[in-house]
């Protein structure tokens, strides 16, 4: 395993905004399932997280599903 994503990496990967967005987002997108893994409550606080934001809102579980790493 070379990455363990909890939500210090997780939130800025959706946030344009953020400012660790890119680097966030580059070590998501270089990342499969021999290389990295979550926690399953990650998950859930990050879908939380996320959920209570404005633009956000709309979040259902299928833009949730397209989230995850293949």
């Amino acid at each position: 395993m070379k990455w363990f994503f909890d939500t210090s990496a997780l939130i800025p990967t959706f946030l344009e905004d953020h400012e660790h967005h890119e680097s966030s987002l580059r070590a998501f997108l270089k990342a499969d399932r021999r290389s990295a893994c979550c926690a399953a409550h990650s998950l859930a606080e990050v879908y939380a997280t996320l959920t209570r934001l404005r633009h956000f809102q709309q979040m259902g579980p299928e833009i949730a599903r397209r989230a995850k790493t293949p």
